[in-house]
C-alpha cells in the first residue's frame, strides 16, 4: 500500500492503540480542539510520529489556525506548546455535536522550518488571509481562503463565465504542476493529482441537477487545461469529470479549440 493511502486509512478510522490514551490525569492539561484543527495535529502525528515534523505537514495546522483571521485561546495554548523544543500533548475533539469526545496523545517536535512557520502567524498574516488585496481576484482570494470561501467561491463559478474560466485555469495549473512536481515519486505525484481531484468531488457531491452538470464541466475544463499544458496531464487520471469517458480525447481536443487552447506539443512543431 502507498504510504500515502495509509495515511489517509489511519486518518478515516478511530484512534487506535497507536495514537490513543484517553487523556489520564489532570483534564486541565487537556487541550479541547475543534474538529478540523485536530485532524490538522493527527495527521502530523501519523504521518511523522515523535520525529520532527515537517513543514508540508505543520502547514496544515498553520492554515486551519488561521481559517478565520484570528487566534483564539486554545488555538494559541496549541501553538505555545506546539514550539517547544518537545512535546506531548493530551488532545481532546468531538466531530460533531452528537458524537462522543474522544482523546489522543501526541508528541514529537518541529523542525526549524516549522518553527518559523507556524512563528508567522502574526497580526499582519491573519489580516492578509481574510482580506482581498488589490491585485487580487475575487477568485483567487476565494481560493486563497480555502473552506471559508468555498460557498461563495461555488456560487461565482456557478454564476459567472469568467470566474469559471478563472477557476478551470487555476485548478488545471494546480493539477499540471502536481503531475510534475520535482523531486517526487510517480506514486507520490499521482496521489497528489487525486486529492485535488478529490476536494473537487466533495464540492460537486453537494450541486444538484444543472449546478452539477456546470461545475463537473468547469473542473473538466481544468483538466483540459493541464491536459494541454506543458506539464500534459494524462486524461486518465481525470476520465469521471468528462461526459463520455470512452471518447475523452476527442472530447478533450474540442473543448480546447473552444478554449482557445494549443498544445505544448503542438506549439514545438
Amino acid at each position: 500500500m502507498r504510504p500515502e493511502f495509509l495515511i489517509a486509512l489511519l486518518l478515516l478510522m478511530p484512534p487506535g492503540p497507536a495514537l490513543e490514551a484517553q487523556a489520564q490525569g489532570n483534564t486541565e492539561d487537556v487541550i479541547d480542539l475543534p474538529w478540523p484543527l485536530f485532524r490538522a495535529v493527527q495527521y502530523n502525528a501519523v504521518r511523522h510520529g515523535s520525529t520532527a515534523w515537517k513543514p508540508d505537514a505543520v502547514a496544515r495546522i498553520r492554515k486551519e489556525v488561521m481559517e478565520d483571521g484570528a487566534v483564539d485561546p486554545v488555538e494559541q495554548v496549541l501553538l505555545n506548546r506546539l514550539q517547544q523544543d518537545e512535546f506531548t500533548l493530551d488532545l481532546r475533539t468531538q466531530r460533531n455535536a452528537t458524537a462522543d469526545p474522544f482523546s489522543i496523545t501526541v508528541s514529537g517536535r518541529l523542525d526549524d522550518e516549522s518553527l518559523a512557520l507556524l512563528g508567522s502567524i502574526t497580526g499582519e498574516a491573519l489580516a492578509d488571509a481574510t482580506t482581498q488585496r488589490a491585485d487580487e481576484s475575487r477568485v483567487a482570494f476565494l481560493m486563497r481562503r480555502g473552506k471559508a470561501g468555498r460557498d461563495e467561491l461555488t456560487a461565482l463559478v456557478l454564476s459567472d463565465v469568467a470566474a469559471r474560466r478563472e477557476y478551470s485555469e487555476a485548478i488545471g495549473a494546480r493539477l499540471g504542476q502536481a503531475y510534475n512536481e520535482d523531486g517526487k515519486s510517480f506514486d507520490q505525484r499521482l496521489s497528489a493529482v487525486e486529492n485535488i481531484l478529490q476536494a473537487q468531488k466533495s464540492t460537486l457531491w453537494q450541486l444538484t441537477g444543472e449546478d452539477k452538470l456546470t461545475y463537473r464541466r468547469a473542473v473538466r475544463d481544468a483538466v483540459v487545461i493541464a491536459w494541454h499544458s506543458e506539464n500534459s496531464l494524462p486524461l486518465y487520471l481525470a476520465e469521471a469529470w468528462f461526459d463520455d469517458p470512452q471518447s475523452m480525447a476527442e472530447e478533450a481536443g474540442q473543448r480546447g479549440d473552444e478554449m482557445g487552447l494549443v498544445s505544448a506539443w503542438a506549439k514545438d512543431e
